[in-house]
Parts: structure tokens; C-alpha cells; sequence
């Protein structure tokens, strides 16, 4: 599957915005959300990692002297980058406090309680980010090829 720029804008603009809400809801126990959405949300994430290191390939042929992460960074607003940085070192932190909670003495419990809520929803945001970042910079990217060729 192949999405445009805006595709992979939309997408992961729609993956954050829905993720936030259940995290927000996870972290203030307001509502179990079923099961069927946390797999359309982590099929999501799948979805836009896979186009998102798509386009990373296609920036590091565009700009093959400079690391495509850096490119991808150099490429948008100076604070984007540390967006993502403070949404991942989150997502991780999260991680870890949800790991400290436990799940008892069944290591195969596939019940999603709001501390393993609270934990997942911290990575979808810094994966949906990502994609936000990505694909606005592959926008940005054909923006400039576009230019040139006029």
C-alpha cells in the first residue's frame, strides 16, 4: 500500500488526535475501550510505519550525503524535532510505568486493562508523530522537486 503526503498527514493527524483521547481517558479511568479499536489503532501505527520508512528510503536517494533522519529533521521546523523527541522519551517512560504495575502471576493475559491502555496508547502517539513528521516532510520534499522543474 502506497500513500501520498497527505494520506499519511491524514492518517496519522486522525491515529494522534484518537490516540490522545484514549490515553487521556486511560490515564483518568474514564472508559474501557473495546478491543476492536486498539487493533484498527495499532494496525494504524503498522500502516504508517511502513509507509513512513518508505519515504525514508526516498529521502535518503533525494539526499544520499545526509542521513535520512537528519534530513527528515533539517527538512521541517526546528521544534518538530523535539516534539518528537519528548513524545518518544514519553512513550518510553509510560512504558516502563505501566510495566511496574504488573499483570500478575499469568505472563499470557490478553486483557487489556487501562494500565496496559495507558502504556500502548503512549507508543501510538509517538508512532502517529512520527508519521506526522514524515509526511509533511516528504511534502515539503516534493514541494522543492516541484519547484525546480518549473
Amino acid at each position: 500500500m502506497n500513500l501520498s503526503s497527505r494520506q499519511l498527514i491524514a492518517l496519522s493527524g486522525f491515529g494522534f488526535v484518537l490516540s490522545l483521547i484514549i490515553h487521556l481517558m486511560a490515564i483518568f479511568d474514564w472508559y474501557q475501550v473495546p478491543n476492536t479499536i486498539i487493533m484498527i489503532l495499532t494496525a494504524g501505527v503498522l500502516l504508517v510505519w511502513l509507509q513512513s520508512s518508505k519515504n525514508l528510503k526516498i529521502l535518503q536517494k533525494a539526499y544520499p550525503d545526509q542521513h535520512p533522519w537528519k534530513t527528515l529533521f533539517t527538512m521541517g521546523p526546528e521544534w518538530i524535532k523535539y516534539l518528537l523527541y519528548l513524545f518518544i522519551i514519553y512513550a518510553v517512560l509510560n512504558f516502563a510505568l505501566m510495566m511496574s504495575f504488573g499483570s500478575g502471576n499469568n505472563y499470557l493475559n490478553f486483557e487489556v486493562s487501562q494500565s496496559k491502555l495507558r502504556g500502548l496508547s503512549g507508543f501510538w502517539i509517538a508512532f502517529y508523530v512520527l508519521g506526522l513528521v514524515n509526511g509533511f516532510t516528504l511534502l515539503i520534499h516534493s514541494k522543492k522537486i516541484q519547484d525546480k522543474s518549473n
